[in-house]
């Protein structure tokens, strides 16, 4: 909610509705406050303020709700946008039974549950589980005909970085442009007509007509026929209209219809590509929170922007920034009536349609583990944290592409153009593809050439750093600015409790911290974020400095850029000085007038009110601005000269560290040696004695136990090829018949005669090697009987 009262007659100023929530609990109060009390005692830090009203927007459905283990995993306001006004107090509220319910503001104080989907669909284990979910907020600029389906869609982030979408979520009373509703119901009234004479040649264009046909007519319940792209219905509000959302069941409002969960739109592991640097990319993480990243476009190609939050295994911090193309893929109206196959049809026009694109990792400190068991407490951010998670991500209100990272050890401050860079190659790309069936190829190539891709550029530093002491002294909050660390001076461990980032004009850009002493700690991003470039810049100077000549290293000097970019107070006092000398030569001596005042006419005043406002505007008015602008940089100076006397005393503190380490080191050097010594002197021995107990063999036993190795080895090829032949003789014996085999030679009495010569022969060599075999085989046993490896018999 935003109304805010001011004590312009004494009265108290309201304070924007606050919403504070646990696991079973939810609570919105109205605080006020006197600021008068403030301006009367400026030394007090504190105001004292009045709860004027505390509401349970969701007790009725936590008291009725399904399961009595049901817990709230998240709350979020409504979306805020110049074309869709919600309702004060309108918030969302995720719960652990996979339930979706809206509170519709303090004025109709009621609840509806548009969107409920049963656990046994998506799994029971860690992984599968739902932990965060974000509006689509789009700004003005990138309205489309499409834009109301993305402000009225949801996304839903589960624990294994798998990215699922809802539509449409509206609250009652929502005041919503008229030129979107009509350009909506313009865009169903054509694809309604576009599909109806088709829509039973294929399944997709059925399943297709009808989703239009249930997004036209919730559009006509829950803005009415105002709504209508009819001349007359414009005629009755030309600007606006207001939503209406049944409250209940008995209403045959297609507002109460129940909503399907489309997707999933984008599968993501929520982990970087694994480096060689840091071993922590390659596991997997755990995802977090996320947040709508924004929408952004190029040419004729629209992209929306996520950012998801991980922690790896190492309670490390990793960023997934993804992508989603816009326009006709939109998440337009889908309700829970869908048949089995028309979800499917659905679902794979969308499914996996986005990307994760950047990735980076935000290392923290480690910590003991007291620290890490008090770090687990709540943490509350300007986005409704959820501090079960103890991490969550805040949007930069002032600057496009930055955010900040919060945990309860520290802040950290990412910026990125991602989204314009992927936004503005891709419009290269499709503008290139179109023109190529027209272009000659000689002109592709030099067209080739002539695109320039742009890079994507990411930064993160740490904003702000809780420091892990021992928790008997004083600790310390350093902020990356040019203020001093804050103590806490309770002599105990401390840790962020709270974040909020300022967009006022009157305050600046700054980050304002909560710590859980109670203390609160400022930042200002802007100084920062320049520092931070600075010592980037001047990190990279001095690692190329070696490479480079003396001229080169002068034009590299990128660093001394940065601080020239600031202008010098000369060059910003120099014209201020020449008006204000000008105007005094021109001016003359200014003496006192002879006219009495009574005598005084319109010339006379005319005179002296004209000579009164060129004083004021050339002399007065420019030395004030010059001791403005002197004042703003002695501060500045003042500022970088602590922050540098700060510098000084962490190197004096890390010097004196040091020296002790090395002490310690050096005595540590000189007891390893004195080890080391003994130890070898044990090595010696005992190999010494090793080597009398180690058997020995003489060069002859060597040279025959080889011979054996070698016979082994023969007889085992020996013994694989007379299996062979083996085999091949009972194979043709097997296929001979006696029966039937005869000899098909003839041979005459010589040649018999001579046949048997020759088999008596043979038969006198078999028998002969036969007893030349015999005696090798004595010799064979003897030789093993003398060698030790056998018995005699």
């Amino acid at each position: 909610a935003k109304h805010d009262g001011h004590d312009d007659e004494g009265r108290n100023a309201t304070l924007p509705w606050l919403c504070l929530y646990t696991a079973k609990s939810a609570f919105l109060f109205q605080i006020s406050y006197s600021p008068s009390s403030s301006y009367n005692d400026p030394s007090s830090s504190t105001t004292i303020g009045k709860l004027m009203e505390c509401i349970e927007p969701f007790e009725e459905y936590l008291l009725h709700a399904p399961s009595s283990k049901s817990s709230i995993l998240r709350i979020r306001p409504s979306p805020a946008c110049t074309d869709m006004i919600c309702p004060p107090g309108s918030m969302a509220m995720l719960t652990s039974d996979y339930a979706l319910v809206l509170y519709h503001g303090i004025a109709k104080t009621f609840c509806t549950t548009p969107l409920q989907f049963p656990p046994e669909e998506f799994g029971e284990e860690e992984e599968e589980t739902f932990v965060d979910f974000c509006f689509m907020t789009t700004p003005s600029s990138s309205s489309s005909s499409l834009s109301l389906f993305t402000m009225m869609s949801i996304l839903f982030l589960k624990s294994n970085g798998h990215v699922y979408g809802a539509s449409p979520i509206v609250f009652d009373s929502t005041i919503v442009s008229t030129k979107l509703v009509r350009d909506a119901n313009t865009f169903l009234d054509g694809e309604i007509l576009r599909l109806q004479h088709h829509r039973t040649e294929t399944e997709n264009k059925e399943a297709r007509y009808r989703m239009c046909r249930g997004g036209k007519q919730f559009l006509l319940d829950a803005f009415g026929p105002s709504s209508s792209s009819t001349t007359a219905a414009v005629n009755r509000n030309p600007y606006y209209v207001t939503s209406y959302i049944a409250s209940s069941g008995t209403d045959k409002s297609s507002t109460i219809w129940p909503i399907q969960l489309q997707g999933p739109l984008l599968l993501s592991k929520t982990t970087p590509a694994p480096t060689a640097d840091d071993d922590d990319y390659g596991i997997l993480s755990k995802a977090l929170v996320m947040e709508y990243f924004g929408c952004c476009t190029s040419a004729n190609v629209s992209l929306d922007g996520i950012v998801i939050a991980s922690s790896s295994s190492s309670n490390n911090k990793i960023l997934s920034f993804g992508i989603f193309p816009g326009g006709m893929t939109t998440l337009l109206p889908r309700f829970a009536f869908e048949t089995l196959d028309d979800q499917s049809i659905l679902d794979s026009g969308n499914y996996n349609c986005g990307a994760i694109v950047e990735c980076i990792q935000l290392q923290e400190e480690d910590c003991v583990e007291e620290e890490e068991a008090m770090y687990k407490n709540a943490l509350v951010t300007a986005g409704g944290g959820n501090g079960r998670l103890n991490c969550d991500i805040v949007m930069d209100p002032v600057k496009n592409g930055m955010l900040h990272v919060v945990s309860s050890k520290g802040v950290f401050t990412v910026t990125t153009n991602v989204l314009s860079v992927y936004a503005h190659n891709i419009a290269q790309d499709v503008e290139y593809n179109s023109n190529t069936s027209a272009t000659p190829s000689f002109m592709r190539q030099q067209q080739q050439q002539q695109k320039k891709a742009l890079e994507v550029q990411t930064n993160a530093w740490s904003c702000l750093e809780v420091s892990g002491g021992s928790g008997v002294e004083d600790e310390e909050i350093y902020s990356r600015d040019y203020g001093t660390p804050a103590k806490s001076g309770t002599g105990g461990r401390v840790s962020l409790s709270g974040v909020v980032v300022s967009g006022d004009a009157h305050l600046g850009h700054v980050l304002v911290a909560t710590l859980s002493n109670g203390t609160m700690e400022a930042v200002n991003i802007t100084a920062a974020q320049y520092l931070h470039e600075a010592s980037v810049l001047d990190a990279s100077t001095s690692l190329t400095e070696p490479k480079t000549n003396n001229k080169a290293v002068i034009e590299s000097d990128e660093a001394l850029k940065v601080m020239q970019s600031m202008q010098p107070l000369h060059e910003q006092l120099k014209p201020l000085m020449t008006k204000v000398v000008a105007s005094l030569s021109t001016m003359g001596k200014i003496v006192g007038g002879q006219t009495k005042p009574f005598e005084a006419n319109a010339s006379s005043i005319a005179t002296f009110i004209s000579t009164k406002e060129k004083c004021e505007q050339d002399i007065v008015l420019p030395l004030q601005e010059m001791n403005e602008l002197s004042s703003n940089r002695m501060n500045v100076l003042k500022d970088m000269h602590a922050h540098q006397e700060k510098q000084v005393q962490q190197l004096k503190n890390m010097i004196d560290t040091l020296r002790q380490r090395m002490k310690v080191t050096s005595e540590k050097k000189m007891i390893a040696e004195s080890n080391a010594n003994v130890l070898a002197q044990r090595s010696a021995a005992v190999l010494a004695a090793s080597r009398d107990l180690l058997p020995t063999i003489t060069e002859a036993e060597r040279e025959y136990f080889g011979q054996l190795k070698r016979y082994e080895m023969n007889v085992h090829k020996w013994e694989s090829a007379f299996q062979d032949v083996q085999n091949k003789c009972t194979t043709l014996c097997d296929g001979m018949d006696p029966n039937i085999t005869s000899c098909k030679v003839n041979l005459n009495e010589e040649h018999i005669a001579q046949c048997f010569d020759l088999l008596g022969a043979e038969g006198k060599l078999l028998k002969k090697h036969g007893k030349k075999i015999e005696k090798v085989e004595s010799m064979m046993k003897e030789l093993v009987v003398s060698s030790g490896f056998g018995e005699n018999e």
